[in-house]
């Protein structure tokens, strides 16, 4: 499944930090004071009910967090739209906001396939406002709280993908709006993939196409999916003849555990963290940002 999704790539300039082993001090102080989440998983169940091929954990610690950093330039080098050079991380500056919340999903084998991030919106604005500001900004002036769905990457191989994509959603949709109560994603997406996110996702078009500098000038089209539009599609998916991905949404049940789970095993990035990612004395954003296909 492809997407066009907004990430920061590192400079090729090196890191800002004192020194390599004040560094290393920091890192260390911040796992010890800080504390570590949980280790738990989240089972990807199967497509037809076999046992599951993946586990999804919430990359909340310098690892996991590394780990997904890392797949994300790995796809989108191969798109060409990440540099061969520099650490070979996408990483940017709303991953050291307390609220930006990232999930990484390994398979059977230990192998990272794929990863999302949600960035929330602050006065600093979202990645998508480098070229669709006009269009957020009556959501914002009407009181809506917005979450942007980004780096979104999947290995291109992957058997059940389609599946996997499902149970991705299925969660940051929960995390969105049961446990932080926010109101819209908006994301952004190639022409090529629009029709996908409105007739399975039930998706609005907010923006019109656009070229994005990001990646060298190809097009980018604004999304908005109102939450309460998935609620209302998850309520009536059962009794209709939906053919939306909503009628594969959790139960009432699994969606109390996964909020749960979510919410238990999020922790923002600590300042260790951030000096070890080149992030402390960040800005709410950066000009070096970059759309990819996944």
């Amino acid at each position: 499944m492809s997407n066009l999704n907004g990430h920061s790539v590192l400079p090729d300039r090196p890191p800002r930090r004192a020194t390599a082993v004040s560094q290393v001090l920091r890192a260390i102080r911040d796992e010890i004071v800080e504390g570590k989440p949980g280790s738990g998983m989240w089972p990807v169940q199967g497509a037809n009910g076999e046992a599951s091929k993946y586990r999804i954990l919430v990359a909340s610690d310098r690892a996991t967090r590394e780990r997904a950093y890392a797949l994300a330039h790995q796809i989108y080098k191969e798109c060409g739209y990440a540099p061969e050079e520099g650490r070979g991380l996408c990483v940017a500056s709303y991953d050291a906001q307390a609220d930006t919340f990232t999930l990484l999903v390994e398979d059977e084998r230990g192998r990272d396939v794929a990863t999302v991030t949600l960035v929330f919106d602050t006065p600093g604005g979202l990645p998508c406002d480098e070229i669709f500001s006009a269009e957020l900004k009556p959501l914002r002036q009407s009181g809506r709280r917005l979450i942007e769905v980004t780096r979104l990457a999947m290995l291109r191989e992957l058997t059940g993908s389609k599946h996997l994509l499902l149970q991705l959603f299925n969660l940051i949709y929960i995390y969105a709006g049961q446990v932080k109560r926010r109101n819209d994603f908006v994301i952004e997406v190639n022409p090529r993939h629009v029709a996908f996110y409105q007739r399975l996702l039930k998706f609005e078009q907010l923006g019109p196409e656009r070229p994005c500098s990001r990646v060298r000038g190809a097009p980018a089209v604004l999304l908005r999916l109102n939450l309460s539009v998935g609620h209302q599609a998850i309520q009536t998916a059962a009794s209709t003849q939906d053919r939306t991905l909503y009628k594969y949404a959790y139960s009432d049940h699994e969606r109390a555990r996964a909020a749960a789970f979510l919410r238990e095993n999020h922790r923002p990035m600590g300042q260790g963290e951030a000096s070890y990612f080149g992030l402390d004395g960040f800005e709410e954003r950066t000009p070096l940002e970059i759309l990819a296909v996944s």
